[in-house]
């Protein structure tokens, strides 16, 4: 398990260092599509039913099925918060 956990390291170090979008960049959309998600819930659609119920209107925009979201949100995280501690405690050589 430990060798395959140091591969991935390396692969993860490979994507992150390419200069393609569609390459290093598929980490952080996927946290953009978490962001635009979560606003969406939380300030967007509220937002825009308050707005309907002002103006008197029957419609009213569902919430967005974010259960599926959660787990990929928290994960992505938690690793970010295992890498900042790493970095306090001066684990690694990168900064």
């Amino acid at each position: 398990a430990q060798e395959l956990a140091k591969g991935q390291l390396e692969v993860n170090k490979v994507e992150a260092a390419s200069s393609n979008m569609f390459v290093a960049g598929w980490r952080p959309a996927v946290g953009w599509v978490c962001v635009l998600g979560m606003a969406s819930n939380f300030i967007v659609i509220p937002m825009a039913n308050f707005g309907l119920a002002l103006a008197e209107s029957v419609i009213v925009i569902p919430l967005i099925e974010t259960s599926t979201m959660m787990p990929v949100l928290m994960g992505m995280l938690g690793l970010g918060a295992m890498r900042s501690v790493e970095k306090v405690k001066k684990v690694s050589r990168e900064k």
